[in-house]
């Protein structure tokens, strides 16, 4: 009668569950990343998008508030004047982007929102974003009126603007 004893260091106890990367080794970390891969979904899957970094974040934000401007009233309310006004200070306060939103209080402060009509709130949103652009070391724009609608609210050609035909669908032809 012979008896085999299999003899066998313990292993060490494992660590309790734990999402932060601080608590993988590298080699946990080369595990998980090779087992993303390989569970990657295929291109006809798009991929989740990740959060805004600084520049998507403010060219988004300048979008909003060039059309913001471009479609403000001709003759606004006092309401809506001093809605607006309220408007791009609360922004210039909940900016993530820290020092960005310190800049822009600091031009709120030096050169504050015009808002008499949609053609003033357009050419002080575009002074605005060219001091912005100043600062970044980007190119200026043109703050004329008529660039800033083609741009910002009808497109001009290129989108069906000023050159499209109105197309009247009332009319049967006959």
């Amino acid at each position: 009668l012979s008896l085999r004893v299999r003899m066998s260091s313990p292993s060490p106890p494992k660590p309790p569950p734990c999402k932060e990367t601080i608590c993988s080794t590298k080699k946990d970390a080369l595990k998980s990343m090779l087992a993303a891969q390989s569970s990657k979904p295929g291109p006809s899957t798009p991929a989740a998008p990740c959060p805004p970094d600084r520049e998507e974040l403010g060219r988004h934000t300048w979008t909003l508030m060039h059309t913001l401007a471009a479609y403000f009233p001709e003759r606004p309310t006092t309401a809506e004047r001093e809605a607006a006004t309220s408007f791009l200070h609360v922004l210039g306060g909940l900016y993530p982007c820290g020092h960005c939103a310190e800049d822009f209080r600091t031009s709120l402060d030096e050169s504050p929102p015009r808002t008499g009509s949609r053609g003033e709130l357009s050419v002080w949103m575009c002074e605005a974003h060219n001091r912005v652009n100043r600062l970044l070391g980007k190119a200026e724009f043109s703050c004329e009126l008529s660039q800033l609608d083609t741009r910002w609210r009808d497109g001009g050609e290129r989108c069906g603007g000023e050159a499209f035909e109105q197309v009247d669908v009332s009319s049967t032809g006959e």
